[in-house]
């Protein structure tokens, strides 16, 4: 009817306003989704890049070990310096499993931010087996 025309373009331009609203909120969850996903695969490649790095440290330290083991049964080192080297070695390790662990927790983060939260396990068993000295 007549009384309705001023009404009715006030809805259509609400309605168009609402659509511009949501077009931009579904753009700008767009744009923070995809900044996840490569935060979170830089995690991942930071991760790994420290668990192989630490690999190298640990076959440092377990050399340190037998040298200083030699020493001791030579009679030019001490107990205390073995059991420091054994200590490195420890705490290597401990550094390297937590670096899996951060790769791990990236990865199903990714996983999920990216909507594929069920092939976790595809690529998990992908990664490197961390395993128990």
């Amino acid at each position: 009817t007549l009384f309705e025309g001023p009404d009715r373009k006030r809805k259509a331009v609400a309605a168009d306003l609402q659509v511009a609203r949501v077009q931009a909120l579904d753009a700008r969850a767009q744009r923070d989704l995809t900044t996840l996903v490569e935060m979170k695969y830089r995690e991942i490649e930071k991760a790994r890049d420290q668990y192989d790095t630490l690999a190298q440290l640990e076959a440092l330290a377990d050399e340190h070990v037998r040298v200083r083991t030699l020493a001791f049964r030579e009679g030019v080192g001490t107990m205390l310096e073995v059991v420091s080297a054994q200590l490195q070695v420890s705490r290597v390790r401990i550094e390297r499993v937590q670096a899996a662990y951060h790769s791990v927790v990236a990865l199903a983060e990714l996983l999920d931010a990216s909507g594929q939260s069920e092939r976790f396990d595809e690529f998990r068993r992908r990664g490197p087996e961390v395993r128990d000295r």
